[in-house]
């Protein structure tokens, strides 16, 4: 499952390790956060037997940037 999310952070200010410092200690943070709800989706369907694989994606735009991303796959415009 492909998880897209509005990040948050502004990276003026940072270089890019200190970014990707914040970044991820924000994602964590976040993941924790909505641990429980996501939990307990599962149960309430019914698949608390089921694997799940979760990919998180953070975005600055996560409504914009997701339908871009959509878009491109849709029209095969990606790199593998």
């Amino acid at each position: 499952m492909f998880l897209g999310y509005s990040l948050g952070l502004i990276p003026d200010g940072y270089d890019d390790d200190q970014f990707r410092e914040r970044m991820h200690l924000k994602m964590i943070r976040d993941i924790k956060a909505h641990e429980d709800y996501i939990a307990g989706k599962i149960r309430e369907a019914g698949l608390q037997n089921h694997s799940f694989y979760f990919f998180t994606l953070p975005l600055n735009q996560a409504e914009t940037e997701s339908n871009e991303i959509m878009q491109h796959v849709m029209e095969g415009d990606v790199d593998l």
